[in-house]
């Protein structure tokens, strides 16, 4: 399954269970995750790799920094 196919999979999940998905398509920061999830003043975001995708320094760096600021940011891998 492609990533794109897995954080569709993710998303749709996390909407009917009454989470807002927004999709990170263009930002004017690369290495930015891949979607932030929003729901009753709770917000966080995921990054999503294939089973042999790995983050890039950039991501590495972004994620800490958002972690830094108090958010939770997931990393989610697809099984095999």
């Amino acid at each position: 399954m492609t990533e794109s196919k897995f954080e569709q999979k993710w998303s749709r999940k996390a909407e009917a269970r009454g989470w807002f998905a927004l999709k990170n398509i263009q930002t004017n920061a690369n290495g930015w995750p891949d979607c932030m999830y929003m729901k009753e003043g709770k917000v966080f975001f995921a990054e999503f790799k294939s089973t042999h995708g790995r983050l890039s320094k950039l991501q590495e760096y972004r994620i800490k920094k958002i972690r830094e600021n108090g958010f939770h940011v997931l990393i989610l891998k697809e099984k095999l």
